[in-house]
């Protein structure tokens, strides 16, 4: 379970960072109807573009720490229990 949540973070950061730079290249008039600041306003576009960063980022990151491997438990960490 954990696997899969590992990798659908990796993809779902991949689709954001994918989206952030279509927003990042594409001017805000020319985007398909069915993608948010069709109105010509470069400022929502900049920030649909960095939030876009931010998630794919944070999903990456999230996923990074996910897979990470447990601490060793140490001699002392059993002699306590």
């Amino acid at each position: 379970m954990k696997k899969t949540a590992i990798y659908l973070l990796v993809i779902l950061g991949l689709v954001f960072l994918v989206l952030a730079i279509y927003y990042w290249v594409t001017p805000a008039g020319s985007l398909p109807h069915f993608f948010p600041a069709t109105v010509p306003v470069r400022r929502i576009t900049f920030e649909t573009w960095i939030g876009g960063t931010c998630l794919g980022f944070a999903a990456w990151v999230l996923a990074w720490f996910w897979s990470g491997s447990k601490p060793a438990i140490s001699a002392q960490d059993t002699e306590k229990k």
